[in-house]
């Protein structure tokens, strides 16, 4: 059986993305999908965040892996020389000079032999749509995810629950960015903007909604959001992110950030006619809805307001 190897990097988010879009390419070429783990956090802030997944795809092994400085090498050339062949050993999501894409179905019909390494970040459900039911199963939480122990799990359950997220710190120097506190500041300011016209709306439709609010940093969060009205989910500050992410799926109504971790939890929610309100479709620095570099982006469930 042919073997499908995804380079996963980043954030959970973007690793759910990516994860989602090689299952799909994977069951449509009847090949056998394994993970590398390793390679695309060489030196980078993230690590790897789908062990708590049940997910199905094996880890690669080290020779089918670009590890230190020779593998980075080693991978370079064999991008370089890849157009060259017309069984490909790399499948890479198409960008344009900006960065930006959008979604292109015809990336998927690629010809390889044995084994292709499959890149990118691929964010829009239009890649996996097809396979979705199974994913759903694939992309469920470890049991000890699932059965933290967490106080405010019956609080959310037993409520008209809103799940509100705000990344902090967005932007750093290792990026490239010499501006990035200033743009951190601001990026921080649209999200605050956009959740209170979001608070607003649910205030008006929603009987009684209970908010509840993460962030990967309280700090300055509680002066525009009073604890007499949101609750500040800071339990699992110190753990992996998965854990955060099972409890927002646990929500009824989502006030969307610009975030693929708080999309991933929105989409993990099991509530029917749940509401998802879209973060705002502007497009700046961090793309489109101000953080996918994917035109596509935009979700069937999303409600823009």
């Amino acid at each position: 059986m042919k073997k499908v190897i995804v380079r996963l990097g980043n954030g959970l988010g973007n690793q759910l993305f990516t994860y989602a879009a090689a299952y799909s390419f994977a069951k449509k070429n009847n090949s056998k999908l394994y993970v590398d783990n390793e390679s695309g956090f060489y030196k980078k802030r993230y690590k790897y965040e789908l062990h708590n997944f049940n997910i199905s795809a094996e880890i690669a092994e080290v020779n089918n892996k670009f590890l230190g400085e020779i593998g980075k090498l080693k991978r370079r050339i064999l991008i370089k020389f890849n157009n060259y062949f017309k069984n490909k050993f790399f499948l890479i999501e198409s960008l344009d000079k900006e960065k930006l894409t959008y979604y292109q179905p015809d990336q998927f019909n690629i010809n390889f032999k044995e084994k292709i390494y499959f890149e990118g970040y691929f964010q829009t459900e239009k890649y996996y749509k097809s396979h979705e039911e199974e994913l759903i199963k694939e992309l469920t939480f470890k049991k000890e995810i699932a059965e933290q122990h967490n106080k405010y799990i019956k609080q959310i359950v037993n409520s008209n629950s809103v799940s509100l997220h705000f990344r902090q710190d967005k932007f750093h120097i290792n990026d490239g960015f010499t501006d990035y506190k200033q743009m951190s500041l601001d990026f921080t300011k649209k999200n605050i903007e956009h959740a209170k016209k979001g608070v607003e709306y649910f205030d008006k439709v929603l009987n009684k909604p209970v908010y509840f609010l993460w962030s990967n940093k309280y700090d300055g969060l509680r002066e525009y959001f009073p604890d007499n009205k949101f609750t500040f989910v800071d339990s699992n500050l110190h753990k992996d992110p998965a854990y955060d992410l099972y409890l927002i799926s646990l929500c009824k109504n989502f006030i969307l950030s610009p975030s693929t971790f708080h999309y991933w939890g929105a989409y993990f929610s099991k509530t029917k006619n749940k509401i998802c309100l879209s973060p705002n479709n502007n497009f700046n620095v961090s793309g489109y809805y101000g953080f996918s570099n994917n035109k596509d982006i935009k979700a069937d469930w999303w409600i823009e307001i």
